[in-house]
């Protein structure tokens, strides 16, 4: 029975496949479309991806410039009678030189001071271009100084220096800092001014028409001072302390093992330093201690409470962890 259904199905197929005119108009698992309803679409969407792709380079996004005039431009292979491949061809070209210049700014900054610069714009080109040959060239470049040892180095060195000069700027402003504001001038007779010589600037108003008086900034007390001087000769520190660790051997490593010695002399840098690694530990004792307290382990959160008043009493932590012992009782 099952075998003589399959055969009449079978049988059935051919005879509609032979009655059709010229015996292929029926197509199973396919539907055709005459080829000028194609043509039409495939224009309608060179049209609307060379218009997106214009808008895109217009406001500055070259990304999804480049990726609708692609898309456009290799229309044109299909013969659809359009004129945007072509148009976003001749973009492409421009695009193209445009793409070169940046890459030989690239080159510039790696052959420079700045090689990271350099690795930057090749991965912002070889992005941006993605599908013309500069993104290429650009990624071939990039993968070829990535495994060049020498070149690793080179760039090592350079963030090391440039981490050198942060910790320098640091210390600049924690000396400026240390000196006394200078006075503001208090002229005894205010200069002359005829009304008709006043300044005009009106106050600034905001967005919504409100007007905005303006803020004067307070000069900072001696103590503000200290303290601010203080926190920027600790960060100048930790920066010293972790190039000397991590650049062993160069150049910026050795000035910077010098300035955290030098910064090891200052007892109040080094007690500011112990405060914060002080409170540092007590604000992952507290952590623990209060983990051990929720999940009712007593007996673990007084025993990292008690460490916190033994070890760091002087810290904020240490009110916390009275307070989570008085809890306990």
């Amino acid at each position: 029975m099952r075998r003589s259904c399959g055969t009449a199905l079978v049988t059935l197929l051919v005879v509609l496949a032979a009655s059709s005119p010229s015996g292929a108009g029926i197509g199973f698992g396919t539907i055709e479309e005459a080829p000028a309803v194609t043509k039409e679409r495939w224009r309608e969407k060179a049209e609307a991806w060379y218009k997106e792709g214009m808008k895109a380079r217009a406001a500055g996004d070259v990304e999804n410039a480049t990726r609708f005039l692609l898309r456009c431009a290799k229309l044109g292979r299909m013969r659809i009678d359009s004129k945007y491949p072509e148009m976003a061809f001749n973009t492409l070209k421009v695009m193209v030189e445009e793409a070169r210049k940046e890459l030989a700014v690239a080159r510039d900054f790696l052959s420079g001071e700045d090689p990271e610069a350099g690795m930057m714009e090749l991965k912002r080109i070889s992005r941006i271009y993605f599908g013309l040959s500069p993104a290429k060239e650009a990624g071939k470049l990039m993968r070829q100084l990535e495994a060049d040892p020498k070149f690793r180095a080179t760039l090592k060195a350079a963030k090391l220096s440039e981490e050198l000069a942060r910790a320098k700027a640091l210390e600049a402003e924690a000396a400026a800092l240390a000196k006394p504001p200078e006075p503001k001038p208090n002229p005894t007779t205010p200069p002359e001014t005829t009304p008709s010589k006043l300044p005009t600037t009106p106050p600034p108003t905001h967005p919504a028409g409100v007007t905005v008086a303006a803020v004067a900034t307070r000069p900072m007390t001696p103590t503000q001072r200290r303290e601010a001087r203080l926190a920027k000769l600790l960060q100048a520190y930790e920066i010293y302390a972790r190039l000397a660790r991590e650049g062993k051997g160069t150049d910026p490593a050795v000035q910077a093992d010098a300035a955290r010695r030098r910064l090891e002399q200052d007892a109040g840098v080094m007690a500011r330093l112990r405060s914060a690694r002080a409170e540092k530990q007590a604000r992952e004792w507290l952590s623990l201690a209060t983990n051990y307290f929720r999940a009712g382990r007593f007996d673990s959160a007084r025993a990292y409470c008690a460490k916190i008043l033994a070890e760091c009493p002087k810290t904020p932590q240490a009110d916390q962890a009275k307070a989570l012992l008085e809890g306990m009782k």
